[in-house]
């Protein structure tokens, strides 16, 4: 899912804007047109086209007011939705007054091995909590079934 507000530079408002997708327009023209040598009725004519343009054009994405923004989730058409500031949220105010917690909530694993710095495996110093890939590999090696 990708937020967006209104950008500052033209490259990333023709982006957004191309994100948005094309719309048709229908467009309905009439004429008028005057017999030969003004003799008898006028002759009207009416005409219906449609039209692609974006459902956004650039500049309408720059001059997107600050309480709305672009929402983009896939498989979803584009939405253009007011911005609801936490601070109008009871619950959210709430949260934010929230002291930090005393202690970190991580679980202290043993060091693995991490590639060195040449592009092999193996060899160097694993970082501190990350678990051992090549223990686990083996494992999972161990417990698949040997094909005839």
């Amino acid at each position: 899912m990708q937020v967006a507000f209104a950008p500052a530079d033209v490259e990333t408002a023709e982006l957004l804007s191309r994100m948005t997708g094309p719309m048709t327009v229908h467009l309905a023209k009439r004429a008028l047109a005057n017999a030969p040598l003004n003799l008898g009725p006028r002759r009207h004519t009416l005409s219906l086209h449609e039209l692609a343009r974006p459902l956004l054009t650039a500049e309408e994405v720059r001059r997107l007011p600050e309480s709305e923004a672009l929402v983009f989730a896939a498989g979803h058409p584009p939405i253009r939705g007011r911005r609801a500031p936490y601070y109008g949220d009871p619950e959210l105010v709430r949260r934010c007054k929230m002291p930090a917690p005393e202690e970190s909530d991580r679980i202290a694993q043993p060091a693995g091995r991490w590639p060195d710095s040449e592009g092999g495996a193996g060899g160097g110093q694993g970082a501190p909590g990350a678990p051992d890939l090549s223990a686990q590999l083996e494992r999972i090696i161990e417990t698949l079934p040997i094909l005839p």
